[in-house]
């Protein structure tokens, strides 16, 4: 708001310098001279501080006025209590300070500069008012002058009066007291009502808001003017660019041609020296073929002395099959003799079965036959009695008999008696859908029924159709067309859906899929890969220092591979000089390594590790340490790995990770390049290659989600128990790099996770890949977080202890790992975490982190705070639409819900915290009355619904579809609001991250209803 100025008084020449003495103004308050010569006091001169004791008064005033509103407006009681207690508190310390100055004491006020403010000072000291008196009168005056506009009369009155000190009298007229009189009413008044004190800012609001639409019209006037200026320049910078632009193309047309023919002339000089040095060439020939004849005479020897090795291995393999075909055959015998005697016993039941069966018969003819003979004799009621009571009787004695049989059979065979009567009736019976079985206790056959239940199964999609649904509707779907484009389809195309009885079946089926589809990957990658002589020139040629050096390098690494012998110790010596070079860290000597042979005969080595001997494999371990070395450096540069990319070189580092990870888990410590052949696949991951080349890298990213890498991970990381201990610096290397690893794979940008939200299923994630990530237990991460952070079992009362660094670094990439599979596929995290196996340790892990990171998040650690939101975000990820999840919440003495909402004040007040907690507290609490009562209990739900409110406007429904995208982006600057200069590090709010945005993390129809839902609590 605008100031108002102060109306100034009209000057009047003013004597020269007067000065005013405590001597010359009646005032109390001025001490008893002593007898003897005293210093005099000091002049004072108040008449510049004026000025800042009335900014001073304002400031105080407007502070004092700023307080209260905020005490009414934002209901704070503890806020308020606190402001009225310090309010009380100065209020006594300025009594104090004034009961101390009650004493009057002397003042010498001059002007030297002969002001308006020393003419109303002397005027007031001349009125009979005190010099403190008359200072605090016009800083009063002067400051409700500048702020309304009022009082004028007053002002009116001061400037009538003459300053002239000679005409002025000394007495005091009635008048004159009447004057002072009011002077001290005006000083010692009270202050304005807090109505008038709201008025008064009413109308000056209303003023300012006045001035600012004119300044705003003048100001769009200005810009409007400012943009047709700037059209105009745009326009001529655009044709002096292109006059430039044609200029250097013209330029560099006549410098091409000037260094073709520089170039033709440097090659008709190497052509003539090339034809006057013919003569050493040979010499070096004849020297080639003679070591040529030396290694050959030695090859040969080599392998004689193989096939000797072979032919011996072949004798004792011969051996081996004679004497186990000799033990099939006595085994073959075996098995044919008892089979001889389970059919002798088998017709010996047969016979007493059918023996048994002929004496009941006679038995019931013989009762009919009496049965008939009674009723002739009596009428037809003895008739019927007497039949029903026979009936009775007849079945008790036919059961009887057959007791009697089957304890008789059971003393030749109990076993199979039994077995062969139920198999019996169950021939005779006619309803394939029930079972005969015999009860030993009871004596009897029950009958029991078979559900056989069916199992859909895709053999495009590797999917599981669940029985509400029809094969016709997943056939039509999208997901299914696509598969069947990418042309990867393992079954048959006529009928995709097959039935299965069983559940064996049917994972036998999705494992054979597995392994066919990666078989059928490996091969379209082989056929679609381009060869090392087309893409090794790709990139920029240089030429180094050390060419000439790593040529000669390169050709004595590829005479070593030769003839499929290898000279290992040759290897690793050229292998680490040329790490040497290498650690100069120039590009030139890059360029030229992938122009040589090293990556070839590198991958040679590595692809005879699955079928090396056994005396060899201790050499080839620890050459594949310095390889893995060399491999690293060498893709450090972004054009050596699009070459190893699009050569299919990463296919059998890939296969050597998954042999390294099926030996024991000793074996695995001991080679310390495992974490180096992580990182090496998580640059190729991150990496980003062109658009003509992402067809190999979406078949690299098939490739490793169905090796089996991710189930391997899980088998090793099982393996480990708590406490789990990472002082080990190898151990936390591989660990960091493998859960690293595991993050950028979920994170591939292939799959869309740019502004996906996080409740809808991603369409570039197959079936197949759900199918993996599930029976790999998402890679075996949350078994891996409760190792590291749930040492000793639950949490204590106890506070935990400080979590490592490398411990740290771990659990957030979990994390991250978790969360990112969360936007991928939300019901996939959702079932897997809510499972019987983690349900219960998943409460424990939360209300743990929450209660650690709590007390230490003020250490000044960022990873602690990264820590923190990642769990935030994974919870309310967690409880997204999920009843039994949010139910969780608000289990034991301190819930979840409430360590959320005990976090710092910053969570609830700064809006970069509140994108953080905000939305999951919502999904906590939607519909959920006993979450929202616990809630009520903590802090208030109106900044909840205050919230959604605002997200509303910026994100309304009705934006249309095509701008969406471009909307998001700004959108999400807004509600973010996020300064990239606060955060250091790669910390979740380092970049405004899309995480964050409400619409990505609680659904956008879910919105209206979630504010009136909270709005009616």
């Amino acid at each position: 708001m605008d100031k108002k100025k102060s109306p100034k008084l009209p000057k009047k020449t003013p004597p020269s310098t007067p000065q005013i003495n405590s001597s010359k103004i009646p005032s109390c308050s001025n001490p008893p001279k002593k007898t003897g010569s005293a210093p005099k006091k000091p002049i004072q001169d108040y008449s510049n501080q004026v000025e800042n004791w009335i900014h001073l008064f304002r400031h105080l005033n407007n502070a004092i006025e700023d307080l209260f509103t905020m005490c009414t407006n934002e209901n704070f009681s503890a806020f308020t209590d606190g402001a009225i207690e310090t309010l009380e508190h100065s209020l006594e310390e300025f009594r104090n300070l004034r009961q101390k100055q009650s004493g009057n004491t002397s003042v010498d006020i001059s002007d030297p500069s002969g002001s308006v403010d020393g003419e109303l000072l002397r005027q007031y000291l001349d009125d009979g008012l005190s010099p403190v008196q008359a200072l605090v009168l016009l800083i009063r005056e002067r400051a409700a002058e500048e702020s309304d506009e009022i009082e004028e009369e007053s002002w009116e009155e001061l400037s009538v009066i003459s300053f002239d000190s000679d005409k002025r009298c000394k007495s005091l007229s009635p008048g004159r007291v009447d004057r002072i009189r009011k002077l001290e009413e005006k000083l010692f008044r009270e202050k304005p009502s807090p109505v008038e004190v709201k008025q008064k800012i009413d109308d000056k609001q209303k003023r300012a808001e006045w001035k600012r639409s004119l300044i705003d019209m003048k100001r769009q006037d200005v810009a409007l003017q400012k943009q047709r200026k700037m059209r105009k320049i745009k326009e001529e910078i655009e044709k002096i660019n292109e006059d430039k632009k044609r200029a250097i193309e013209l330029q560099i047309l006549l410098k091409q041609s000037k260094a073709d023919e520089r170039y033709e002339a440097h090659l008709s000089q190497i052509r003539n020296r090339a034809k006057t040095e013919n003569s050493k060439p040979n010499e070096v020939a004849f020297i080639l073929e003679l070591q040529a004849e030396d290694k050959k005479m030695t090859i040969d020897q080599k392998i004689e002395d193989t096939r000797e090795r072979r032919t011996k291995a072949l004798q004792s393999i011969k051996q081996k099959q004679a004497e186990r075909i000799q033990k099939e055959e006595a085994a073959e015998k075996r098995r044919l003799a008892l089979q001889s005697e389970r059919g002798n016993k088998w017709m010996s039941a047969k016979t007493k079965l059918e023996e048994a069966e002929n004496r009941r018969i006679k038995f019931l003819e013989e009762k009919k036959t009496k049965a008939e003979e009674l009723g002739k004799r009596g009428g037809e009621r003895t008739y019927r009695s007497s039949i029903s009571i026979k009936s009775r009787d007849e079945t008790e004695i036919v059961e009887e008999k057959e007791n009697e049989s089957w304890d008789s059979s059971s003393t030749s065979s109990v076993d199979d008696v039994p077995k062969l009567w139920a198999y019996r009736v169950w021939s005779t019976h006619k309803d394939p859908n029930v079972k005969m079985t015999f009860n030993m206790k009871k004596g009897k056959i029950q009958k029991q029924k078979i559900f056989q239940q069916r199992y859909l199964w895709c053999s495009v999609c590797n999917f599981e159709i669940p029985t509400d649904s029809s094969p016709e509707e997943h056939i039509n779907s999208d997901r299914h067309q696509d598969e069947l484009r990418r042309f990867l389809v393992q079954g048959n195309l006529s009928d995709p859906v097959i039935m299965l009885t069983s559940s064996q079946d049917l994972e036998q089926q999705r494992d054979l899929y597995v392994k066919k589809r990666m078989k059928k990957v490996k091969q379209m990658l082989t056929n679609r890969c381009q060869k090392h002589e087309k893409v090794c020139i790709m990139g920029r040629e240089t030429s180094g220092v050390n060419k000439n050096r790593i040529q000669k390098l390169g050709i004595d690494f590829e005479k070593c591979i030769a003839n499929n012998v290898i000279d290992y110790g040759q290897i690793d010596s050229i292998l680490k000089d040329t790490i040497k070079i290498l650690d100069q860290r120039k590009e030139a000597d890059l360029h030229v390594i992938r122009q040589l042979k090293f990556i070839p005969c590198l991958m040679e080595i590595i692809k005879k590790v699955k079928n090396c001997p056994k005396h060899e494999m201790k050499y080839i371990l620890g050459l594949l340490e310095v390889g893995s070395k060399f491999l690293a450096i060498f893709s450090g540069l972004s054009e050596n790995r699009t070459y190893m990319i699009i050569t299919n070189r990463l296919i059998p580092l890939v296969d050597l990770v998954c042999w390294i990870l099926e030996k024991p888990p000793k074996a695995i410590m001991e080679l310390t390049y495992l974490s180096q052949l992580f990182h090496i696949l998580t640059i190729h991951l991150k990496h980003r290659l062109q658009a003509e080349y992402r067809e190999l890298r979406e078949l690299y990213i098939d490739y490793l989600l169905n090796c089996g890498l991710l189930s391997l991970l899980r088998q090793k990381l099982h393996l480990l128990q708590r406490p789990l201990d990472l002082t080990s610096n190898n151990f936390s290397l591989l660990l960091l790099k493998c859960v690293g690893f595991l993050e950028s794979l979920n994170t591939f940008h292939g799959w869309g996770l740019g502004n996906k939200p996080a409740y809808e299923v991603s369409t570039f994630l197959t079936d197949n890949f759900i199918y993996i990530f599930k029976e790999s237990e998402l890679a075996g991460i949350p078994y891996l977080l409760l190792c590291l952070l749930l040492n000793d079992g639950p949490p204590k009362q106890q506070a935990p202890r400080v979590i490592p660094q490398t411990s740290l670094a771990v659990s957030i990439l979990s994390m991250r790992f978790l969360n990112n599979l969360a936007r991928l596929h939300l019901p996939l995290l959702q079932e897997m975490l809510s499972s019987e196996e983690y349900y219960d340790q998943m409460y424990h892990l939360f209300n743990y982190i929450l209660r650690y990171c709590t007390e230490h998040i003020d250490s000044g650690l960022e990873d602690v705070r990264e820590l923190l939101h990642e769990v935030i975000l994974l919870i309310g990820y967690f409880v997204t639409q999920n009843t039994k999840n949010q139910d969780m919440m608000n289990l034991g003495e301190t819930s979840i819900l409430q360590r959320l909402c005990g976090l710092p004040f910053a969570y609830f007040t700064d809006k970069k915290y509140t994108n953080v907690l905000f939305p999951t507290l919502i999904s906590i609490c939607y519909k959920h009355s006993h979450n929202l009562s616990i809630l009520q209990q903590e802090m208030s739900v109106d900044m909840l619904s205050t919230y959604i409110t605002q997200q509303c406007q910026y994100y309304p429904i009705h934006d249309p579809p095509i701008e969406e995208e471009k909307k998001d982006v700004i959108r999400s600057k807004k509600s973010l609001s996020i300064s990239s200069s606060n955060s250091s590090s790669k910390s979740i709010l380092a970049a405004a991250s899309l995480k964050l945005v409400f619409t990505n993390r609680f659904p956008r129809y879910l919105w209206e209803s979630a504010a009136e839902f909270f709005q009616e609590s």
